[in-house]
């Protein structure tokens, strides 16, 4: 049972640490490293995600990000100004918060994860949250030209998130948006940091 009044920042730390430790057991088996968004179905929703579409959304409204960058093995990205460093494992598991909204960017990378589809990647993160709400599965979407999974709803009374999935050189790769602003500026946080994200 999830605690339902687990600090935010306890919930978000647990959920990258949850999917650290089920990687080597959460997904099947698959021959492609991106798997098959189209075919996959998931109970998170109840309707099978859409194939993924080039969506020009993350960059078409706003500014690409300017401020710290991320740098990893596997992807990079930069933040929106005012974003400050807060490493939680290495290159593992990572953050980067704006304070004073308290919010926050999360990022893991789970090596060694059995290849799988997007819909398999997308429960797993599910399964591994404990968060109060779980955030719905969205329809697959594309960033810097690759298919990814989209998570996105409120997670508590005052908290909403975005998750986005893939896999990258035999690793799972997430990237979490836990965000308190209010919606026009939770898109345009999301909007200008996928702008600048590049896997590697």
């Amino acid at each position: 049972m999830r605690n339902r009044r687990q600090p935010a920042g306890a919930a978000r730390v647990a959920v990258v640490a949850s999917l650290l430790l089920l990687a080597p057991t959460a997904c099947g088996g698959s021959d492609d490293p991106d798997g098959d968004p189209g075919a996959s179905t998931s109970p998170a929703s109840p309707t099978t995600p859409a194939s993924p579409t080039d969506d020009p959304s993350p960059t078409s409204t706003v500014a690409p990000a300017t401020g710290i960058k991320v740098d990893t093995s596997r992807f990079s990205f930069r933040a929106p100004e005012g974003f400050e460093n807060r490493p939680i494992s290495g290159e593992l598991i990572g953050s980067v918060v704006d304070l004073i909204p308290d919010d926050t960017i999360f990022f893991s990378i789970y090596e060694d994860y059995r290849i799988s589809t997007l819909g398999e990647m997308a429960q797993a993160y599910l399964n591994a949250t404990s968060y109060e709400i779980l955030p719905k599965r969205m329809p697959d979407t594309v960033i810097d030209g690759r298919p990814v999974f989209h998570l996105s709803g409120p997670v508590n009374d005052r908290s909403h998130a975005d998750a986005y999935g893939l896999m990258v050189d035999g690793a799972g790769v997430n990237i979490t948006f836990d965000l308190h602003s209010d919606p026009a500026r939770r898109q345009e946080i999301i909007e200008s940091t996928l702008a600048t994200l590049r896997w590697k």
